[in-house]
Formats: structure tokens, C-alpha cells, sequence
């Protein structure tokens, strides 16, 4: 089965690395790509400190790195398929580049848990 053929679904058309990112970010969320994209979407959100501490340029670099690493993850099975184009080459080295850009921007550390305060931790203590 080939990396397209994977995420197809119903009457929704195919899935595959050649097309646009403005494409890949409608993909339905109930299919394999959409479940996929947003999978590492929280996982880079939560990566960053969570969804109540993560910049607005933080969450748009976390969607679009979804996005590109989707696209790669496609461009992969085309790669194991054998069927992958000298363009299709480039374009996934050029996405391995920007998603390394991407992760370095993101910090490679995770962000550090808040720190809860005294009254959070004696509220704790007194319902327990």
C-alpha cells in the first residue's frame, strides 16, 4: 500500500506531498492526515510550555511545522515506494531543513512546568 493509498478516506480526495501547504491545513481532522497534523500540532504546543503560555508565532510555527512534517512523513513513503521524483528529492530536503529551523526556533528543550504557587499548594493540601 503507498504512502497516499494509507490516508485515503471515503469521498475525500488523496492525500500526498504534492500538495500545497494551504491544502494539507484543510484536511479533514477526522482522516489520517488531519488526525496526524494535529497530534503534532499539541504535541508542540505542550513542547513549548501548553496552550496557555505559548506565543501566538510559537502556535503559528507549531501549525505550519505539522503541516511540513506531514508532508514529509508522505514523501517518505514515496521514497520506500521507489516512486519518488528528482523534485520530489529536493523538495524533501528543503522541508527536512526548514522543519531542523522550525525545531531550533521551538527551543529543543522542553519548556519548564509552571511552578505552582504557596496557595495553590496549600489548597491542594487542605482538599486532600
Amino acid at each position: 500500500m503507498d504512502g497516499e493509498a494509507r490516508f485515503m478516506s471515503g469521498n475525500t480526495p488523496p492525500v500526498g506531498p504534492h500538495l500545497s501547504r494551504n491544502r494539507l491545513r484543510k484536511v479533514d481532522g477526522r482522516t489520517g492526515p488531519g488526525r496526524y497534523i494535529r497530534q503534532v500540532e499539541r504535541e508542540l504546543i505542550d513542547h513549548c510550555g501548553g496552550p496557555e503560555r505559548v506565543s501566538v508565532a510559537q502556535r503559528l510555527l507549531c501549525e505550519r511545522t505539522a503541516v511540513d512534517l506531514l508532508r514529509l512523513k508522505l514523501i517518505d513513503a514515496d521514497l520506500a515506494d521507489g516512486t519518488a521524483s528528482e523534485h520530489i528529492c529536493r523538495v524533501a530536503h528543503a522541508l527536512r531543513n526548514t522543519v531542523r529551523l522550525a525545531l531550533r526556533d521551538l527551543g529543543l528543550q522542553a519548556a519548564p512546568q509552571p511552578v505552582p504557587s504557596l496557595a495553590e499548594v496549600f489548597g491542594r493540601g487542605a482538599a486532600a
